[in-house]
């Protein structure tokens, strides 16, 4: 009689889509974890390249992790944010995380998360991360306050990430918050806040064991453009109307809600045009007004109240100075 295979720990939903370059160093990280019975779901945005082959050639090394990997291929192109859904839909295992292609994993990461979350009976376990670059490795200590109105402002003020990669999630919470069409660019920032926000009890674990690489340029979260500006609106509105439709504006300082939706809609600023301009003028329409409630340097309320009064002339001026930004 075969033995049946026991439900998953954690399972690690791993979108792809042309990531030939750094594929290999994510799969031999998340193979290498020294936590037992993980459930691997590599999404495959139709990639034009070999990234599944050379994950697969990767997993040949680890044969002990065969029976626990799905590679699941998208029938066309959907992007970051419905790839992520697909993962939690078909994820079975009892905690969920994410992690990107281009990024890796201390070898102990989903242990320590997970003995974590199970000691303290954890909804959230939360980490920190190190940004790699040529420079060198930075630490970016991530703590959530207890309270939740200050950890929605630590959210809204980016000092709290909301990347998934960096949140170990009860199977029943992740699942129950989708991650809405038509959001590909902060997707994370349209379902974090939410589940954080609905989490019983969130621990943090003091280390910085995932590792976020900036020199993927052409990576989706890298480029300003108008369709990712779209993206994180579209993300901004789902959270502002969920948040309503779960009572919990209560819970939060409706300044934090303008801050998140000024950030959502920045890059049209950022990048002007008539057309951007108009469209920030009539996005969040009423967050304009507040704009000195939340917390803006001196120069980001200059070109704020430029898009306010329409001043497009003057916003090209300034976003040709490199200084600005």
């Amino acid at each position: 009689m075969k033995s049946q295979i026991k439900k998953p720990k954690v399972s690690v939903i791993i979108p792809v889509y042309n990531a030939e370059p750094y594929i290999a160093r994510c799969a031999r990280s998340l193979f290498s974890q020294t936590l037992d019975n993980i459930e691997y779901i590599f999404i495959d945005d139709c990639s034009e390249d070999t990234s599944i082959k050379c994950m697969l050639e990767v997993l040949d090394a680890f044969p002990e992790r065969l029976p626990f990997v799905k590679v699941i291929r998208n029938r066309s192109n959907i992007g970051v944010g419905q790839s992520r859904q697909i993962g939690i839909d078909a994820a079975s295992g009892e905690y969920i995380i994410h992690c990107d292609a281009d990024d890796r994993a201390d070898a102990d990461m989903y242990q320590s998360m997970y003995e974590s979350a199970v000691s303290n009976r954890a909804d959230i376990v939360v980490c920190g991360y190190r940004v790699e670059s040529e420079s060198g490795s930075t630490p970016m200590v991530q703590l959530p306050d207890s309270d939740k109105r200050i950890m929605f402002h630590q959210i809204a003020s980016e000092s709290l990430h909301t990347s998934l990669c960096l949140k170990l999630i009860s199977a029943s919470l992740a699942k129950s918050v989708s991650i809405e069409p038509g959001i590909n660019h902060w997707e994370d920032f349209s379902v974090t806040p939410l589940l954080m926000l609905m989490a019983e009890k969130i621990v943090t674990l003091d280390r910085c064991p995932y590792h976020y690489y900036i020199e993927n340029a052409k990576s989706i979260t890298r480029i300003n453009s108008r369709l990712n500006a779209i993206s994180a609106i579209n993300a901004a509105s789902s959270l502002t109307r969920r948040i309503e439709e779960h009572a919990m504006t209560g819970d939060i300082d409706k300044a934090d809600i303008y801050r998140i939706q000024w950030s959502a809609k920045k890059n049209l600023i950022f990048n002007p045009s008539k057309a951007n301009i108009q469209l920030w003028r009539t996005t969040f329409a009423e967050a304009n007004s507040h704009y000195k409630e939340i917390g803006l340097t001196p120069k980001l309320k200059l070109l704020t109240w430029l898009a306010i009064h329409n001043h497009y002339g003057l916003l090209k001026i300034y976003s040709r100075l490199k200084f600005l930004f």
